[in-house]
């Protein structure tokens, strides 16, 4: 059984930034050197919020909003994954998961903002999970040259970040703004499966892109646009919700 000392070492959602912050304010003051594995797991608890898992004596525990998503998109999960690809990977949870699955040849994460990159590659390390790559990529960039990446790949996963992928954001101004460029690209990548989780009403989107929808008039980021390009290249079913309001639809997409 653990401990309580361990449990609140590994309940991430009560380390708000702030705290986070603030502790690490307090070693600079006091000169305390932390050890990589806190200072990693320190990094592994911050921005954002719930995307947050610890690494504890080798295993990862992830609790909250975290362990939910993955328990939710994991059942969905073909038996057997040889090569995944999670675009938009953030701290690499879902990554270092299907790495540890004994069948798993290459997990890769690709990301466009330089911490979740560096902090994913140091947890690959922490758990020397050998068959972990890690990239500062989009997904345009792989699908010039999916071998490069170690692709093709039999699931390609993508939660939470498809709108920025259309829109741009604040971390990675590039956008393409067209459904059948961005569906194209997935289609040259994926040799199966696509796990799809994102919003796709400009409602249920982040403010940032409803900021970015208001301003472009005329637009086609909506459920019909995105399923009109999809179903070119693949099938799509439902299963789901990944939250109570239905803001993020969880679809999983079958190549032709």
């Amino acid at each position: 059984m653990q401990s309580r000392s361990e449990d609140i070492l590994l309940r991430p959602r009560l380390r708000t930034r702030l705290r986070y912050q603030w502790r690490r304010w307090v070693d600079c003051f006091r000169g305390s050197a932390r050890s990589a594995d806190q200072i990693l797991n320190d990094d592994l608890l911050g921005y954002p919020t719930n995307h947050t898992y610890q690494i504890h004596k080798g295993e990862i525990i992830a609790r909250g909003k975290m362990a939910k998503r993955w328990r939710t998109i994991s059942r969905l999960y073909p038996p057997a994954v040889r090569r995944f690809l999670d675009v938009g990977s953030c701290k690499g949870y879902f990554v270092l998961r299907l790495a540890q699955r004994p069948e798993c040849e290459r997990a890769v994460g690709i990301d466009l903002f330089p911490h979740f990159i560096d902090v994913s590659q140091r947890a690959a390390e922490a758990l020397a999970l050998a068959n972990v790559r890690i990239h500062t990529a989009s997904i345009e960039d792989v699908a010039k040259n999916p071998g490069a990446f170690g692709g093709p790949f039999d699931l390609v996963q993508v939660i939470s970040t498809y709108h920025y992928i259309y829109w741009g954001s604040q971390r990675a101004a590039n956008s393409t703004r067209d459904h059948d460029t961005i569906m194209n690209a997935f289609a040259k990548v994926c040799s199966r499966y696509l796990m799809f989780v994102n919003p796709l009403e400009i409602p249920d989107c982040p403010p940032e892109i409803q900021k970015l929808a208001h301003a472009a008039p005329g637009h086609d980021y909506t459920r019909e646009g995105f399923l009109r390009a999809a179903q070119k290249h693949f099938d799509v079913s439902e299963a789901g919700s990944l939250n109570d309001a239905g803001k993020r639809p969880i679809m999983l997409l079958v190549r032709r």
